[in-house]
């Protein structure tokens, strides 16, 4: 039978608001609602579902006996919750079986339950709803507006977490996605860098220049664990064709003809058996062979 909340009962639902606050996942949050609903307003049966590939499908239960409404998919207008769903508003019943306002097509299962009443609250994230929040009793009725009203409450409140789920899910979608596009350009840089200063190495003919700048180059392949498995002339080629030079432009670069980029670039697809500049690169980056 409904009961009516006392003080013990109001400080009940503060306790586990506050509980409810540290949930991590929707999932946990939908299982902690039902049991919210149950313990604080005092149905016999809460349960709800969460709507996905349209439908509903109820999912979470505290109170049940039959587990004849497990994994129930209900359709939109069908049954009390259908037509919560498709109306965006609770809707209360008194006497299930007499109840002219909703279709019986889950009736066995219900009534399996022995329900006799219930309320079924919609949960409206942003503009669509997100599921649907039952309470039911086994005897007497649903008790009209004081049972609807503790329903549609913690349907409220459900909706609530629901939305900060869902902004928390937004925030680390975006920040993974902004480290992602950082750590992209950072990969980059670093490419051109390593490619630089291996033309300069390749260039220059003062032997304290050189000696820094092969420091330089094996300071950033132990960062990125960089083991060159190739001819430093390869790497030569290879790194500034990696930043999207043209063979002429790393001939010009290196002080070599473009035939002799063509003829290093050609042995090294075939070594690496792929058919493409492109190719290659990925190859050799996957390898760790390049930054």
């Amino acid at each position: 039978m409904y009961a009516d909340k006392d003080h013990t009962g109001d400080e009940k639902d503060r306790g586990m608001r506050q509980g409810l606050g540290a949930t991590r996942s929707p999932a946990d949050v939908w299982e902690s609602a039902v049991v919210q609903l149950r313990v604080t307003s005092g149905v016999d049966l809460a349960f709800a579902g969460d709507i996905s590939d349209g439908r509903l499908v109820l999912k979470n239960f505290s109170g049940g006996h039959s587990g004849r409404l497990s994994n129930l998919a209900v359709a939109r207008g069908a049954g009390a919750g259908g037509l919560a769903w498709r109306q965006a508003r609770v809707v209360s019943i008194d006497d299930y079986r007499r109840a002219r306002k909703i279709t019986h097509e889950y009736d066995t299962p219900v009534l399996a339950e022995g329900i006799v009443g219930l309320v079924a609250a919609p949960v409206i994230v942003g503009p669509r709803v997100r599921g649907v929040l039952y309470g039911a009793v086994r005897q007497g009725s649903a008790r009209g507006d004081r049972m609807q009203a503790a329903v549609e409450a913690d349907a409220r409140r459900l909706a609530h977490r629901l939305a900060v789920c869902d902004e928390v899910e937004h925030q680390v979608v975006s920040q993974t996605t902004l480290l992602s596009q950082t750590s992209q350009r950072n990969e980059e840089a670093l490419r051109r860098v390593y490619a630089r200063l291996r033309e300069m190495r390749s260039t220059t003919t003062d032997p304290k220049t050189f000696e820094q700048l092969e420091n330089l180059l094996e300071t950033i392949n132990n960062i990125d664990d960089v083991q060159p498995s190739l001819t430093e002339r390869q790497l030569d080629v290879l790194s500034l064709v990696a930043t999207g030079d043209s063979y002429a432009a790393v001939a010009e670069r290196l002080c070599i003809s473009p035939q002799t980029v063509k003829s290093y670039m050609r042995d090294l697809m075939a070594q690496f058996s792929v058919h493409s500049r492109h190719e290659m690169v990925v190859a050799c980056r996957r390898l760790g062979i390049l930054p």
